[in-house]
């Protein structure tokens, strides 16, 4: 069984140990029914022994990790059964893109996470059945767990950014249908770039057809203030104030969204502490957005706005944007994370460039 794709180099340390398991030698018909063969329930078999799910297993935390860190709208299951198949030799060169997409969400896992990469070569498919559903738990509790959160405080948020818009008093933390594009403040923040929120029929016809607001359309929410730049769309780009106090609710806490000064890391460990996250990474990042599209909009979760961000944030020909990007937002989430080994940084001139372009991005 080829060893799980695990970068070396990568500075982050595992989130947790694999469950014990029983010394004894393991059945090598595991392994190689393993190779190149998604494991689906009829494997463990209608007369397996069922395993008692044992509470100190880490598993339902690794889906929390999946979630938050990753890739929330892709079940467990599939992710991991996508890298058994990709194992057998040719097998990804006939993977569509969204395929290769899925099998970078395990790489990206492991990488984060190289314990589950460990479990997964190791274990007896038995065990698979109980692992999946364990996963798969915690990267649903995750997710709606972030999205009630946000559904609540996104109205506070607008409150403190937009405090003289008269579409406030109609949004209601508890319901979605005053939202979306039928309220002016959220409709104005969720209309596509490429439309004009200013022009009545424009306004009609998103009330009429939210999907007329395709996943592909950068919406105005993106940017500071909903300003852009028509001629350069970076510029800007996924800087806008509600995607801060969104991410530093889901990975920060609550108290630290609303905070002038800094992020508050200090009453209880946040989701970032216990996911184990040293910076701002690119699925964060689109999952915070996703979820912010949704706390704005009164529809439902558009899975493919995730991967649409995921496509912009990994695509090389955009590299340069998405390194200053990522600068600034880490500038503003993780401002005191060491970023070389030098601890002398006024000797370090790149340290020192790096550090004098966050704090112009931090200004902006």
């Amino acid at each position: 069984m080829p060893a799980p794709f695990v970068s070396a180099s990568s500075s982050l340390p595992p989130s947790s140990s694999p469950p014990s398991r029983s010394s004894s030698p393991r059945d090598d018909t595991h392994a190689n029914k393993r190779i190149g063969s998604p494991i689906d329930d009829e494997d463990v078999g209608p007369n397996s022994r069922k395993r008692r799910t044992n509470p100190t297993t880490p598993w339902r935390e690794w889906g929390r990790t999946c979630a938050r860190v990753v890739d929330a709208y892709t079940d467990p299951k599939s992710i991991i059964n996508t890298y058994l198949r990709s194992v057998v030799p040719g097998a990804c060169d006939a993977f569509s893109e969204s395929q290769k997409r899925v099998l970078t969400s395990y790489e990206l896992l492991v990488k984060h996470n190289p314990a589950l990469g460990e479990y997964i070569t190791d274990a007896p498919v038995a065990d698979f059945k109980e692992v999946f559903k364990e996963l798969k738990e915690g990267q649903n509790s995750a997710r709606q767990a972030d999205t009630n959160s946000l559904k609540y405080a996104v109205v506070d948020m607008l409150r403190l950014h937009y405090p003289d818009s008269l579409a406030l008093p109609t949004l209601d933390r508890k319901t979605k249908t005053l939202g979306g594009f039928r309220n002016e403040l959220t409709g104005e923040l969720l209309c596509p770039t490429t439309l004009d929120w200013t022009d009545d029929s424009v306004k009609e016809k998103l009330r009429e057809t939210p999907n007329l607001a395709s996943a592909s359309a950068w919406p105005l929410f993106f940017y500071p203030k909903s300003e852009y730049d028509p001629a350069d769309l970076a510029k800007g780009l996924l800087r806008g104030e509600l995607l801060l106090c969104a991410y530093k609710l889901i990975y920060t806490g609550p108290s630290s969204w609303d905070k002038a000064q800094g992020v508050s890391w200090h009453t209880h460990y946040c989701n970032a502490r216990l996911a184990e996250m040293q910076e701002v990474t690119r699925r964060s990042l689109a999952y915070v957005v996703t979820q912010t599209q949704f706390a704005l909009s009164s529809g439902e979760t558009n899975q493919k706005f995730f991967f649409h961000l995921v496509q912009f944030l990994e695509d090389p020909d955009f590299e340069e944007e998405v390194q200053d990007l990522l600068l600034w937002w880490n500038s503003h989430l993780f401002p005191g994370e060491e970023q070389s080994g030098d601890k002398n940084k006024m000797m370090d001139s790149l340290a020192l460039m790096k550090a004098q372009k966050a704090a112009k991005w931090a200004a902006l």
